[in-house]
């Protein structure tokens, strides 16, 4: 597991962090169980899901604390059917902790909101796995935008 890749110029940046375009936030996660058949899972999913995960397929019984975001990920493990993907967050900054970039994953979808810019954009990463046609405010993302949007104005919204 990592934190994040890194940007090589594909979108004009280099190093990490400062965005969050899939060189950046698609990481591979790999899992190595002492039993069972080997599995690829391309559901999006988060670091925050490791330690319940862990925990689950441990079959301990813990009392986790309400912060703790992530959720289990033992059906994917396991190779049972998910019904539909859950929301995966992200964010990324410049140094010093300024111009912040949000966004979140859900299925093959991706939405980003660069406030400081007060930008919008939208991926469908099943058509479009390199990012260069935003579809925020265009009829082709209309049907998911307002859902993805709102998903991402209800997790800005906690106070962490």
């Amino acid at each position: 597991a990592a934190d994040h890749g890194e940007e090589f110029g594909d979108h004009g940046a280099t190093h990490h962090g400062q965005a969050l375009y899939e060189e950046s936030t698609h990481i591979p996660l790999l899992m190595i169980l002492p039993s069972g058949p080997s599995r690829v899972v391309t559901t999006p999913v988060s670091l925050l899901d490791l330690a319940p995960t862990i925990i689950d397929l441990l079959g301990l019984e813990v009392s986790t604390p309400e912060s703790w975001k992530g959720r289990t990920l033992a059906p994917y493990v396991m190779g049972e059917m998910v019904p539909r993907p859950f929301p995966v967050y992200l964010e990324a900054y410049r140094p010093g902790g300024k111009q912040r970039t949000y966004g979140l994953v859900m299925g093959d979808h991706k939405f980003v909101y660069r406030p400081a810019l007060e930008l919008f954009e939208l991926y469908d990463l099943a058509s479009d796995p390199g990012e260069s046609r935003n579809l925020a405010g265009l009829p082709a993302g209309e049907a998911v935008e307002p859902t993805l949007r709102g998903l991402l104005d209800l997790h800005l919204a906690v106070d962490y």
